[in-house]
């Protein structure tokens, strides 16, 4: 195995790095915290770059999954209606690729909208035109992600309330601390970005869905045109 050939995509680094960079600051703080440790203080981690990213790739996938679970089992914190398709340009985009994958229903029967968005990417992906969704999925995820990691973080400083605020440490058995007020201070700018960023998981997200449904019909239309064009020569 050539490791020289390994290398890291745009997406593993917003989706999973950066957010795991937070995680593993939250480690850090909760160890100078409540622990007698220094395995994360914060020279540690520099010294051990290419381990410290290892491990923060890690926690960068736990806080995705965490990010998907939490909108699977409580998606009423996850609604947006703000941004949806009208729903006759939904309809019309749904028979369209019913039509297309020649799928036959009963009447008044429809298909699921999950089912509806995996036909029109399954048909970009089909077609070769996935730059625009792949741009687009990376940035959910990294807004996903990082929702879920400054939500871990605003806990784990709320948990050192008990303690009478946070501790740094930046190289073992040297600690800062943060004392109640800063804490405090930092729990409300923690959740402040968990809101902001569970907004723009919201916009990317439905953004997503948007342009995949919308370019999939465009791309139907052009290749059912290019279709005409060849069959009347």
């Amino acid at each position: 195995m050539n490791l020289d050939k390994i290398s890291l995509t745009l997406y593993d680094f917003l989706g999973y790095i950066l957010p795991g960079c937070i995680l593993l600051f939250a480690c850090s703080i909760f160890e100078a915290t409540f622990l007698a440790s220094s395995l994360f203080a914060i020279t540690h981690i520099k010294d051990n770059l290419v381990f410290s990213i290892v491990i923060a790739y890690f926690l960068g996938q736990i806080s995705h999954r965490v990010g998907s679970l939490l909108k699977d089992r409580k998606y009423k914190w996850f609604r947006d209606n703000q941004h949806r398709l009208s729903t006759p340009l939904y309809r019309n985009i749904e028979d369209s690729l019913l039509e297309m994958y020649e799928l036959k229903l009963e009447e008044e029967e429809r298909i699921d909208k999950l089912e509806t968005y995996l036909l029109a990417d399954s048909y970009l992906v089909a077609c070769g035109q996935t730059a625009e969704r792949d741009t687009l999925m990376a940035r959910e995820g990294f807004q996903k992600a990082s929702m879920v990691s400054f939500g871990l973080m605003s806990l784990n400083l709320l948990l050192t309330l008990f303690k009478g605020g946070a501790k740094i440490q930046s190289a073992p058995a040297i600690y800062s601390d943060l004392y109640f007020g800063a804490t405090t201070v930092a729990i409300g700018l923690s959740i402040g970005l968990t809101l902001l960023f569970r907004n723009s998981f919201l916009f990317f997200n439905r953004l997503k869905l948007n342009n995949t449904l919308v370019i999939a019909l465009a791309l139907q239309k052009i290749n059912a045109q290019k279709d005409d064009e060849k069959s009347e020569k």
